[in-house]
């Protein structure tokens, strides 16, 4: 009976770090979240509630937005021709970025698309695509004095 005594907290410990994992995944709405974890949040801000916020209101995403956001924009179409190929390096005019919120919230919200979330890298990314296709929508964010920020923005429809 002395050994089960001591077998108990180690079953909780072992119960307790198996459900408070690092790693989650959810389907929700067709949102896939992957790797969402306590890393990304802020002491002052929690990502995933900055980033309902930063859908739902423009204003307070205008308000996040890097000084420098760099990314891809297909809607330019500058080609090189030295690499015979479309110009991916965009450093994006943070007057631009109300353009292209409306409809990044719209596509987001499309049945047929895919969203997923990854805080392995950093910055962390939002991926919106449809899948086989070549049209995709990427954010990255980067925290800054405890608040997330938009710092990339990839916008691919060809």
């Amino acid at each position: 009976m002395k050994k089960n005594i001591y077998l108990f907290p180690l079953f909780i410990l072992l119960f307790t770090w198996i459900g408070c994992g690092n790693n989650t995944a959810n389907s929700k709405n067709g949102v896939v979240v992957e790797n969402i974890t306590d890393s990304i949040k802020g002491k002052d801000e929690c990502f995933m509630e900055f980033l309902e916020r930063f859908h739902r209101d423009s204003v307070f995403a205008m308000s996040r937005l890097c000084d420098t956001i760099l990314g891809i924009n297909t809607d330019t179409h500058e080609f090189d021709s030295i690499k015979d190929d479309f110009v991916m390096d965009t450093i994006w005019c943070v007057d631009s970025i109300p353009n292209y919120y409306s409809f990044l919230n719209k596509f987001k919200n499309t049945d047929d698309v895919v969203v997923e979330y990854d805080s392995t890298t950093i910055p962390v990314q939002e991926y919106m695509y449809i899948p086989e296709s070549s049209c995709f929508i990427k954010l990255r964010f980067t925290s800054k004095n405890h608040k997330w920020f938009l710092c990339g923005f990839d916008f691919a429809f060809l």
